[in-house]
Parts: structure tokens; sequence; C-alpha cells
């Protein structure tokens, strides 16, 4: 259904060659159609007043019906324009209502009284001389509803509860028995708004509640009945000749309607529909829900791709750290090894150093026995040496030999205590001039961890007196009394 214009007051609609004719209030508007559409395009000329008829004959003749005015025959030219017209006012018709009628043999005009013919080699109407007045209808619609010739053998009237058909046969008319079921009005609604629709209309989904009005014409006690497609039963006889569908589902439907008049059933009337599914079930909208998915399936697994990469990098980012650590532990651990091993032989050659030291300190000692055993034997030759019974040749040469051994003075321990100690004794001359030979062998005895005990020991002198020279030692060193003679030592 398509809205042609914004022209109020239309009456009729008439198809005429390539154009369409609209009766309105004030005239007759010409419309034409563009592309798929009707267009406006203007309002017919020297035809005013409200046009209620409209009847095209032959080429280019057409008849108007202006109530209270007249009719106009207007012979119109290829712009539509009337060039030219023939009037025949209101008063040339006895009766009133005058109405065209179109048949086989042209234009009659029919009133409550009498019909008249056109003339067309006199140019004017001539009444009828016999005609047989049809029983009147009851019920007919008054005013501005006129009847319409459906075509020459019926005519439409409009009544109070429907319509009515005249059966027109040469001037014979007779009353139209026929019984027949109509379906006068069908509406989709929602709420207070409503729309008339027409069969295999596409309904929205929003208008998907359906009301139908429909009538047996000029009679009454009716009852009617319907159902909806071919699989509901049929509903119980009624009176009500309006029924209401609510909440249909999308899709095709059929409603089946049929009336029964004192016990005759009528044919079936059958109103197919189709309700259009919302736009959240069309296609267009299926096929957004596809891409809607496809997209979100990439984007989820173009995430997931992201955080598995994402992951690797992490996983080869913590065996990168993994390995550096275990490089780390494993270079640490073969620095632990080589600092043990380091470690392991210093303490031996430190070791080897102390037994060195102490193997050279015992010889020492047995040097020192050794002189003072000599020193004894040489008093006792000076003894011998003033006994006269003793031969003085031999106890002088014997004290010329010990003489010369005494007189040689062996520097084997501080040789080999200077190779062993050597920049250590050194440093401390050098720190320490005042130092003498036994100081700084004190000092090599505690450097290489001797006690003052062991010290004692291998000096053959008693504790006390290794306590006493430990203290003199620290004194010449300028130790206070809180330092560390051992920890000093081993910083030189």
């Amino acid at each position: 259904m398509e809205k042609l214009g914004d022209q109020e007051g239309v009456w009729v609609i008439v198809p005429y060659k390539n154009y369409l004719l609209t009766g309105n209030y004030n005239g007759i508007s010409i419309f034409q159609k563009e592309g798929y559409r009707w267009t406006f395009m203007k309002k017919m000329e020297l035809i005013l007043g409200s046009c209620n008829q409209l009847i095209p004959e032959k080429d280019n003749i057409l008849w108007v019906n202006i109530p209270n005015f007249g009719i106009i025959r207007a012979v119109l030219n290829n712009e539509l324009y009337p060039e030219e017209r023939l009037i025949f006012p209101e008063e040339n018709f006895e009766g009133n209502d005058a109405f065209l009628l179109k048949n086989d043999s042209g234009v009659d005009v029919l009133t409550d009284k009498f019909q008249y013919f056109y003339s067309d080699s006199d140019k004017e109407f001539r009444k009828i001389p016999q005609l047989k007045v049809a029983p009147k209808l009851e019920g007919v619609l008054p005013g501005i509803y006129k009847s319409v010739f459906l075509n020459p053998d019926y005519e439409y009237y409009p009544v109070f509860n429907g319509f009515a058909l005249k059966y027109l046969k040469h001037n014979d008319v007779v009353e139209q028995k026929t019984r027949t079921l109509a379906l006068r009005k069908i509406e989709a609604f929602k709420n207070q708004e409503m729309q008339l629709i027409y069969p295999g209309a596409k309904v929205p989904f929003y208008f998907n509640n359906l009301s139908i009005e429909c009538i047996v014409p000029n009679q009454k006690n009716v009852l009617y009945q319907f159902r909806l497609n071919d699989e509901t039963e049929w509903s119980a006889w009624m009176l009500e000749n309006t029924f209401d569908f609510m909440g249909l589902s999308p899709g095709g439907h059929e409603i089946h309607v049929r009336a029964s008049v004192q016990g005759e059933i009528m044919g079936e009337k059958h109103f197919p529909f189709n309700i259009t599914p919302p736009w959240y079930r069309t296609w267009y909208a299926y096929l957004f829900y596809l891409l809607l998915i496809l997209s979100t399936i990439y984007f989820i697994r173009a995430r997931h791709n992201k955080s598995l990469k994402k992951q690797k990098h992490k996983m080869l980012l913590k065996e990168q750290n993994a390995l550096r650590k275990q490089a780390e532990k494993h270079k640490q651990e073969i620095l632990q090894l080589e600092q043990e091993r380091l470690q392991a032989e210093y303490d031996q050659l430190k070791q080897q150093l102390k037994n060195k030291t102490i193997e050279l300190a015992k010889k020492a000692r047995d040097n020192e026995e050794k002189n003072r055993l000599i020193l004894t034997l040489k008093e006792s030759c000076e003894k011998a040496q003033n006994n006269p019974s003793i031969t003085k040749l031999k106890l002088s040469e014997m004290s010329r030999k010990l003489d010369s051994y005494l007189s040689v003075e062996d520097n084997t321990f501080e040789i080999q205590m200077d190779e062993l100690h050597q920049d250590f004794f050194r440093k401390l001359k050098e720190k320490f001039p005042g130092l003498s030979g036994n100081d700084l062998r004190w000092c090599a005895y505690l450097k290489i961890g001797l006690n003052s005990k062991e010290i004692a020991d291998i000096l053959n002198i008693q504790p006390s007196s290794s306590y006493i020279s430990r203290s003199r030692l620290r004194k010449k060193l300028n130790l206070k009394a809180e330092d560390d003679l051992y920890s000093f030592l081993n910083r030189i």
C-alpha cells in the first residue's frame, strides 16, 4: 500500500491511459508514473467542484459527476486539457441523486425515479420511457455514500451492515438472492495503532495481532465460525462477526472463515498473510550473528594465540633465566671448587711451611745444643790445660780445633728461613728495622700458626718466657692491646 499524494477529499481513483485520475472535493488531480511510483502531475483545468464520479469513455472522453451541479462530458487532448465540454445541469434530470452508469450502449444517468441515456447524435440525454424500478434496498447509506457500478450487470450499494449487489440487465432489475460471505475488514494492530492489510500481505512482526470482521449482507441471525491454519480445529459457532488473533508467530498463516444462515453453511473464505520476523530474526540479522560469532571466534583465537605466544615467550625467558642461573650456579660451584682446591693447596703449602719451619727450628735447637756441648768441652779443655798432668801440646791442639769449630757460625737456619719467608722478612725489616733475628723467627712462627706453647717447645724455653717474648714483640711492632698479633702478621 502506497501513499500517492497529499490531496484531501478523494472520492474516486480511475486509470486513464498512462495516468491516474482522482476525483476530489475541489476538482480532478492527475498522477503520472515515474519508475515504480505514482507522482502528482497537475490539476485538470476548467473542471472544479466535488467530483464524485469519473468515467472514461472511448479514447479521449471523460464523464464527470458533480453533485448539486450536474454532469460534464469533456473531450481531452494529449496534455489532458478539456478542449470540449458539454455541461448537463442537475435540473435536466428528474429525481434525486443523479448517478452515471456506463454500459454497452454508452453512458446513462440514473436518478431515484428515472433513467436517461445519452444520444451522441443529439448531444443530449433522453429519458427512457418504461423503467422497472427494483424493490428498494433496506439500510442503504444516505448522502455521499453512493452506489458503484462494478460492470454492466451489477451495481454495488453500501448498506449499514455491509454491501448489496443489484443485478442489471436490459432495464430489468431483480433482487440478488445469492447469500455471500464477505471479509469486510482485516486490520493488524498493536496497542492503539492499526493498519489495514490485504490477502498475501506481509505484516510487520510488531503488528502481529489481527482483527477480522466478516459479514453476510442483508441477513440476520448469521452464525460465524473460524480457524487459524489448517491444523487447528474450527471454533464454536457464534453471532459475533469480529475475530481477534493475538500474538501470531512469524511465518505464513491462513485464516479460514465460514458462515451459517438458517442452518445453511456457506463456502469458506480464506485470507492468507505473512507475519514478517522481527529484525533480530531476519536473514541479515542471522548473517550479522554469524559474522559476530566468526569475529568472536577469530578474536578469541587471536587472543589465545597471542596468549600462547606470550606464554611461550615467558617460558623461553624463564628457561633462559633458569639456564643462566644454572650456568651461574655451575660457575659458582666451579669457583667454589677452585677456591676449595686453592684453599687445600694453600693449607697444604701452609702445613708444609709449618712443618719446614718446625724442622728448621728443631735443627736450630740441635745446633744450639751442639754449640753448648762444644762450649762445655772447651771449658773442660781449658781446665785441663791448667792441669800439668795433661800434655800441653795435645790440649792446645784440641782447643784450637774447638775454637775453629765454634768460630764457624752455622747460618743454615737463617738461610733456609730466609728462603721460606723471604718476602715476609723483607717487609718486616722495611717496616720495623729494629727487629732482631730472634724477633723475625718469632714472627715466622706466629705467622704459620704456632701458639706460644709450641714455640716454647721449639725454642726449649719455659712457656712464661714465651709469653714475655711475645709481649716484647708486640711493643716492637707498636701494637695496641686490642690488636691481634696473628691477624697483623698475616696482613703483611
